[in-house]
C-alpha cells in the first residue's frame, strides 16, 4: 500500500519503502524522474508540488518502473497541457529500486506536519 492504496512497487521493494521515500521527494526530484523532463502540473496548468504529491499522489504502475500520479480530484498530474492534437500529456516518472533506495535514505522527510501548520514551539511566547 501506499497512500492508502494497492500499488505494484518495483521489485525488491515494499510498499513501506516506496512510501517513505515519496515522502522525501523533493520538486527537483519530480523533474528528474519525469519521463519528459518536464515537471508535473495539473489540469490548469499550475505547478504540483512533492509535498502534494507525498500527501494525496495515488501512483498508478504503467510498466517498466514508470508510474503516472493520480491526484486526490481523481485527474491525473500532467506534464503539459496539449501537444500537436491538444491532447493533454500525461505525467510519467520512472521510479526504479535504486531511487527508491536512494530517496529513502534522506534523513529529512519533506512532510512532517501539514502545510500551513505552527510547530508547537512557534505558540509558545
Amino acid at each position: 500500500m501506499v497512500n492508502g492504496t494497492k500499488t505494484i512497487v518495483p521489485r525488491g521493494t515494499t510498499g513501506a519503502q516506496f512510501d517513505a521515500a515519496m515522502d522525501r521527494l523533493t520538486d527537483a526530484d519530480l523533474t528528474a524522474m519525469s519521463v519528459t523532463g518536464k515537471p508535473p502540473i495539473d489540469t490548469r496548468g499550475r505547478p504540483l508540488m512533492a509535498h502534494n504529491i507525498a500527501i494525496e499522489g495515488k501512483f498508478a504502475h504503467m510498466g517498466a518502473d514508470v508510474y503516472a500520479i493520480r491526484l486526490a480530484d481523481g485527474k491525473f498530474a500532467l506534464s503539459g497541457l496539449g501537444n500537436e492534437n491538444n491532447t493533454p500529456v500525461r505525467y510519467l516518472m520512472r521510479i526504479d529500486t535504486g531511487k527508491i533506495a536512494e530517496l529513502a535514505m534522506r534523513k529529512d522527510k519533506q512532510i512532517e506536519r501539514l502545510p500551513g501548520t505552527l510547530e508547537p514551539s512557534d505558540l509558545i511566547q
